[in-house]
């Protein structure tokens, strides 16, 4: 669980660094805009196909990484209820087995009416 995470945490880390960079294009762009149109233009829209690959790299990353997480932990649910329904069996069984060997042996008399009374 503990890799799952920490991928988990450098995907958003990586992300955030993404979003650094967009705010880098963005001041370029204002920057630049006025002067150099087409080449500000044609380095903007490479930039943001670039960027936008990138997020949707990461999310996917992400979601792989939670989608591996809830399988681990769903298995581990599974077996903890299998090793339930195990116990659950044999306590029946034990309890089941203690109750007819119990009928089966013949009754002891109580041992307040072990003395019997004088006549």
């Amino acid at each position: 669980f503990q890799s799952v995470q920490e991928n988990v945490l450098g995907i958003m880390g990586e992300i955030d660094s993404a979003n650094v960079s967009l705010r880098d294009i963005i001041s370029y762009c204002t920057t630049n805009y006025e002067h150099q149109r087409p080449e500000v233009f044609a380095q903007t829209k490479t930039y943001l196909e670039d960027a936008l690959t990138n997020a949707a790299y990461q999310i996917f990353r992400g979601a792989s990484e939670l989608t591996n997480l809830l399988e681990m932990q769903n298995y581990e649910l599974l077996n903890i209820q299998s090793n339930v329904e195990c116990i659950t069996t044999s306590t029946t069984i034990l309890r089941d087995s203690k109750l007819s060997t119990s009928l089966m042996q013949p009754h002891h008399r109580s041992p307040y009416n072990a003395v019997e009374p004088e006549v």
